[in-house]
C-alpha cells in the first residue's frame, strides 16, 4: 500500500484518532485481543490491526479498541490469523458504524479478499505474527 509514497520518502501524516476511539466504544467495551473490559481514558487504545507503518493510512476498517497491554505487547506486529478473522466479521456485521461502512466503500465490494491481502503482504515483506497473543 502507498507504494509511491514510501519509496519517495513522503512522511504520512497521522490521523487524530479520537473520533475513530468514540465511534468504537459505542458498540466495544473489551478489548479485541484479551476480552477483558476496557478501562476508561488512556489505557483504552485504537489499534491498527495490520501496522501503520506497512499500511500507511488510519482508516476505521483497520481499527480496533486494546486495552495498554495487548497494544503494547503487539506494536508493529502483526496479530495471529484468528484475529484477522475477528476483523473481517466485524466489519461485515458493524457496518451500521457510519466511519466504519465509509471506509469500507473505499475498499470496494471485495473489502475482505483487499484486508487478507494487506496482511500477507505484510508476513511477505518481514512483518512478524505475535506468537502466544495475547
Amino acid at each position: 500500500p502507498k507504494l509511491i509514497s514510501k519509496t519517495e520518502g513522503e512522511i504520512v501524516q497521522r490521523t487524530p484518532l479520537g473520533k475513530y476511539k468514540k465511534a468504537l466504544q459505542i458498540e466495544f467495551k473489551n478489548c479485541f485481543y484479551c476480552n477483558n473490559e476496557l478501562e476508561s481514558g488512556r489505557k483504552t487504545q485504537v489499534e491498527h490491526v495490520i501496522p501503520f507503518d506497512f499500511i500507511a493510512e488510519d482508516e476505521m476498517w483497520n481499527f480496533v479498541l486494546a486495552c495498554q497491554n495487548c497494544n503494547c505487547r503487539k506494536l508493529g506486529s502483526l496479530s495471529p490469523p484468528n484475529y484477522l478473522d475477528e476483523l473481517i466479521e466485524r466489519n461485515k456485521n458493524y457496518r451500521r458504524i457510519t466511519l466504519l461502512d465509509k471506509s469500507l466503500v473505499k475498499l470496494g465490494l471485495d473489502f475482505e479478499t483487499k484486508i487478507r491481502d494487506h496482511y500477507e503482504n505484510a508476513k511477505s515483506q518481514g512483518y512478524m505474527v505475535v506468537k502466544d497473543f495475547p
